[in-house]
């Protein structure tokens, strides 16, 4: 016997494969998403975090170069060409500051470079890595008189 019309419908809206909701391969694939997402998240937040840390470091570091130069014109003295080492550490970290002087082309002012590493907790004098800063300055020689 045919099935009347409304008997039709009420035969469809049975039917396993109209069934509500999601099937589990879909969810599995929501849940693939979603963890490549959050990794993506915290691969991001790692990244900041030593970035962070790497301005902080570099901070210090242009702190102690400044202190080495202030330190140095406050003596007032005529510094000698050469190159010394020493430990000029800031906060929580060890660095070790290079002072070059060189002369110039007018004998009357020397150029001064204070380049700032991180230092070797074992060998605080021993430099170790990338230079952190770095900056030059010229000192006059104010007892030298005037060209």
């Amino acid at each position: 016997m045919p099935l009347q019309t409304g008997q039709r419908l009420q035969a469809k809206e049975r039917s396993p494969s109209s069934s509500v909701g999601f099937a589990l391969v879909e969810i599995l694939v929501g849940l693939a998403i979603m963890s490549l997402v959050l990794l993506a998240a915290m691969r991001g937040m790692g990244l900041a975090v030593n970035t962070q840390a790497d301005v902080a470091v570099r901070q210090a570091a242009l702190w102690s170069a400044d202190n080495t130069l202030v330190q140095l014109r406050a003596q007032r003295a005529w510094p000698a060409i050469g190159t010394t080492v020493t430990p000029c550490s800031q906060a929580q970290w060890i660095l070790v500051c290079e002072l070059k002087v060189l002369p110039t082309p007018n004998p009357l002012f020397r150029r001064v470079e204070v380049n700032v590493f991180a230092a070797n907790p074992e060998a605080p004098d021993a430099r170790v890595g990338p230079r952190l800063a770095g900056l030059v300055t010229i000192i006059p020689n104010d007892a030298g008189g005037f060209l």
